[in-house]
């Protein structure tokens, strides 16, 4: 009876050293999924877009829409020859999921056509033509273009694309936004930028290399809260309500700003010497011998 007692304690402590043993491995493994996990994000921080940036950048306001009409090919193609350090453009999405390039909700300010995007199927947008924008009679015949083309002109001219992602209904179809960025562009070297903090959520959700930046009218603790959660991301504020202190506190917390939309050489000297990072203009190009150019 002794012996069998004996058995049984022997049993007893074997299953609960296997079991000691187990969690301790489970708990090593663990800490070397966070360790793995912090030092991809910590790669992707140093290795982003924004890494190694110094001094002023400018980013062309629709393509270059003060000298274009703007979000078209001709507009895409000057801030390339102008050599802007990236293109802003803005996206919808048909009715049967296909991503263009378009400000407004509808067709009737910048075509000949009418009606929400929404509600139109690529076949019918493609044979609309725009017909309105800056110095539109030199640009005849002009389309409205798909993501994947503007891309091309942004990797045909070396500029950065910064894609405005409107809030709207077409979440469903951001899978197919991502697979688009990385068939016709490097996704480390695209910026997204939305007002919609769920739309940054969603991109975040599926691709951590992508950079993204939060638009917003004014800069405060909660926006850059929420840009920290982001990783990878920076504020692109109105440039009429950024202060000094406020790209002082976003730099304390190694957040690059941003400001739009920016088309007057007063308030660009005062946010380049306030320290901004990051202008986007219709009407202001980059530096030409020292010289900054404004289009009347």
């Amino acid at each position: 009876m002794a012996k069998r007692y004996k058995i049984i304690a022997i049993i007893l402590i074997l299953v609960l050293c296997s079991t000691f043993t187990g969690k301790k491995e489970s708990n090593n493994y663990s800490d070397v999924t966070v360790t793995v996990a912090m030092s991809k994000m910590d790669y992707i921080t140093k290795h982003n877009i924004f890494s190694g940036d110094n001094g002023i950048k400018y980013i062309g306001h629709r393509g270059i829409g003060g000298l274009a009409p703007e979000n078209t090919l001709p507009s895409f193609e000057l801030a390339g020859k102008l050599k802007f350090w990236g293109t802003e453009c803005d996206v919808r999405t048909t009715s049967d999921g296909n991503w263009i390039i378009l400000h407004d909700d509808s067709v009737d300010r910048m075509t000949n056509g009418t009606g929400k995007i929404k509600n139109l199927s690529l076949s019918k947008v493609n044979s609309l033509t725009i017909n309105s924008g800056k110095n539109i009679g030199d640009y005849k015949g002009v389309k409205i273009l798909k993501l994947q083309d503007y891309l091309l002109i942004c990797k045909k001219w070396g500029i950065v694309p910064v894609i405005d992602m409107k809030p709207s209904d077409n979440l469903r179809h951001y899978d197919k936004f991502i697979q688009i960025l990385k068939k016709n562009g490097d996704v480390k070297k695209i910026v997204v930028i939305s007002s919609s903090t769920e739309s940054l959520k969603e991109l975040r959700r599926r691709d951590k290399y992508l950079t993204l930046g939060l638009l917003c009218s004014d800069i405060n603790a909660s926006n850059i809260n929420f840009v920290k959660t982001l990783g990878n991301a920076f504020i692109n504020s109105s440039f009429r309500n950024i202060t000094k202190d406020q790209i002082t506190l976003c730099h304390k917390n190694n957040i690059k700003v941003g400001a739009w939309t920016v088309d007057n050489i007063i308030p660009a000297k005062s946010l380049i010497e306030n320290g901004v990072d990051y202008l986007t203009t219709n009407k202001l190009l980059p530096e030409v011998k020292g010289k900054e150019i404004a289009i009347n």
